[in-house]
């Protein structure tokens, strides 16, 4: 069992609604290409999902690069500090790159959910091995890369076969 023991619920919820998003358009996206055959069709508030995806994703990853450039003291080894500043800065590039790959062409889009989602497994993986963080964030942050990371691959799979 998840034991988000000494977060602030506040906390839980908002990264559990955070995490919404990432569950609901891998299911229109899915749904289109099970019922209509492409994902052409799918589509919510007249934008095509797989764009607020992308967009949600990047904003997102750009968000907990912050989040980790403003935990930096937290590693007590300066070289790694100065490698942890240099990569949450190509993360948030990147993701602002990937963002306007994904408006180029279908390959592109495809590339770009799956490197978001890889992406954001290696974000997980810095905080893990490099941060210092209370035993209860883990877990939470484990469920939710989790359910991000499965999102993308669903995303990835259902756009690779329509």
């Amino acid at each position: 069992m998840l034991s988000f023991k000494n977060i602030s619920p506040v906390i839980v919820v908002l990264g559990l609604l955070g995490s919404l998003p990432f569950l609901i358009v891998p299911v229109v996206v899915n749904y289109s290409v099970i019922s209509a055959g492409n994902a052409a069709s799918s589509q919510i508030l007249g934008i095509y999902a797989p764009s607020i995806f992308v967009n949600y994703s990047a904003i997102i990853l750009a968000f907990l690069s912050g989040a980790l450039w403003g935990s930096r003291d937290n590693i007590r080894n300066s070289k790694e500090q100065t490698s942890l500043l240099v990569f949450t800065n190509l993360m948030a590039i990147s993701a602002w790159l990937l963002i306007i790959a994904s408006h180029l062409s279908n390959l592109l889009l495809l590339i770009s959910v799956l490197l978001l989602g890889v992406a954001f497994f290696a974000i997980y993986l810095i905080e893990v091995f490099y941060m210092t963080i209370p035993s209860g964030y883990k877990a939470l942050r484990r469920l939710l890369t989790l359910i991000v990371v499965i999102s993308h691959f669903s995303l990835f799979v259902g756009l690779s076969w329509s």
